[in-house]
């Protein structure tokens, strides 16, 4: 007798960090005012001490997405130059601090450019292997985001990473899991979310497994 795989239940989101402001209740508006159906869950950017924008950043867009009724997560920059286990450490603590039990730390692996500019060109193997081990301390579930593009042009030898959730980053425009093209060797059952666009703000589709929802 075969079984049927699980249907997978869907929920809208965005990303936020400083290009967003601390109180999210006129992007709410706007956003939803475009969609179907409303913003779920909003993955908020972790700062860390040495980046320019204050933590409280961080904390204010919490509150602000917790009031209107949604589901937090939460993101830190990978910077190469920056110790990792450091990183997942005080992205984490910052998570605490605001009373979010995380559901994932979302791995931010892309490039850091200013003007064109490369000033960081974002973690290699040693540093997400650190990086996820850190997690793994800290009792809380790592995962990658990045689009498949980086990942087979910058991160040399991800094998090791693939059973690790993905949230691709692949504007296609279609708000599903189905349309998304794996980095090759990833497999598509570790792929937690798709962010589909970046319009009004980057809008997202997760798998509900990886949102506390």
């Amino acid at each position: 007798m075969t079984t049927e795989p699980a249907q997978v239940t869907l929920v809208r989101g965005i990303d936020v960090s400083s290009a967003q402001p601390r109180d999210l209740t006129a992007l709410f508006q706007k956003v939803n005012g475009i969609l179907m159906d409303p913003i779920k869950h909003v993955v908020v950017k972790l700062y860390l001490p040495v980046e320019s924008i204050p933590q409280s950043w961080s904390l204010d867009q919490i509150d602000s997405a917790r009031a209107h009724g949604c589901s937090v997560g939460g993101y830190v920059w990978c910077y190469r130059s920056e110790d990792p286990t450091a990183t997942v450490n005080s992205a984490i603590d910052l998570a605490v601090s605001a009373g979010v039990d995380l559901p994932i730390l979302w791995l931010d692996c892309e490039t850091y450019t200013v003007k064109g500019v490369v000033k960081d060109t974002g973690p290699d193997t040693a540093w997400l292997r650190q990086a996820v081990a850190a997690c793994v301390n800290r009792g809380v579930r790592a995962g990658v985001y990045s689009g498949s593009w980086w990942i087979e042009g910058w991160l040399k030898n991800y094998a090791e990473f693939t059973g690790l959730p993905l949230w691709s980053a692949q504007y296609n425009h279609v708000d599903d899991l189905d349309s998304v093209i794996m980095p090759l060797g990833w497999p598509r059952e570790s792929l937690a979310g798709h962010q589909y666009a970046s319009d009004v703000v980057d809008l997202s589709v997760f798998d509900s497994t990886f949102t506390g929802s």
